[in-house]
C-alpha cells in the first residue's frame, strides 16, 4: 500500500491533477465531480441515486464477476429484481415532476449528477443488454427518456471533454476477472 499514490483497493479512481485530489469509490467521485463542475443539486437525494446505481452495477455484475449468470438466474433477475430498481427510479422521477420527454431531477435546467448517473447506468444497459430495453421502456419511461436526453446534452458533452482534458487522470481499470452479465446456457 505505501507504494500507491493514494490508498485504494480497486477502481474506479480519479486524480484531479488541477487540485491534487485523489478519490476512489464511484459515489465519492460522482459527488466530487458534481461539486467541481456545479452539477450538484439536492446532494442527499443525488447521493442516494448514485449509490442505487452502484448497487445495481454490483447486482448486474454478480459481485463484480464473483459469479456468472446462468439462464434461469438471469431470467429471474430480469423478471423480479431489475424491474423493482426501475420502478423505484421511475417513482422518484415522477415525484420530481419529470414527464416522458421533459424534465430533469431536482428542477435543474441542465443535467446534474443524478441525471447523468442514471443516464450512464440505464443508457448503457439499454445499449449493451438489448433484452433490458423493452422492460425499461415499459417500467420506467421517464427514466429512459431522461437518460437518452441527458446522454445527448451539451452538459454531457462538456463533462466528457473536461474529464478527458489534461487536468484529470481517470483510472477505470477492470480486472480480466470482472465480467458483466455473462449468461451461460
Amino acid at each position: 500500500v505505501p507504494d500507491r499514490p493514494y490508498p485504494f483497493l480497486a477502481p474506479p479512481m480519479l486524480h484531479d491533477t488541477g487540485t491534487g485530489t485523489w478519490l476512489s469509490q464511484m459515489p465519492a467521485i460522482m459527488m466530487y465531480l458534481g461539486r467541481r463542475f456545479d452539477r450538484l443539486t439536492e446532494p442527499d437525494q443525488t447521493l442516494r441515486l448514485v449509490c442505487d446505481c452502484s448497487d445495481i452495477l454490483l447486482e448486474v455484475t454478480r459481485g463484480h464477476g464473483a459469479q456468472l449468470w446462468d439462464g434461469p438466474t438471469w431470467q429471474a433477475f430480469l423478471a423480479e429484481r431489475l424491474p423493482l430498481w426501475m420502478a423505484l427510479h421511475e417513482e422518484m422521477a415522477m415525484r420530481a415532476g419529470i414527464t416522458v420527454g421533459e424534465g430533469l431531477f431536482f428542477g435543474a435546467e441542465d443535467p446534474g449528477v443524478a441525471d447523468l448517473t442514471l443516464a450512464a447506468l440505464w443508457g448503457t444497459m439499454v445499449e449493451t443488454l438489448p433484452p433490458v430495453a423493452p422492460l425499461l421502456m415499459e417500467t420506467a419511461p421517464r427514466i429512459i427518456s431522461t437518460a437518452l436526453s441527458s446522454l445527448g446534452s451539451s452538459t454531457c458533452t462538456t463533462w466528457k471533454r473536461r474529464v478527458s482534458a489534461g487536468s484529470f487522470s481517470m483510472c477505470f481499470l477492470y480486472s480480466a476477472q470482472v465480467v458483466a452479465a455473462t449468461v451461460r446456457s
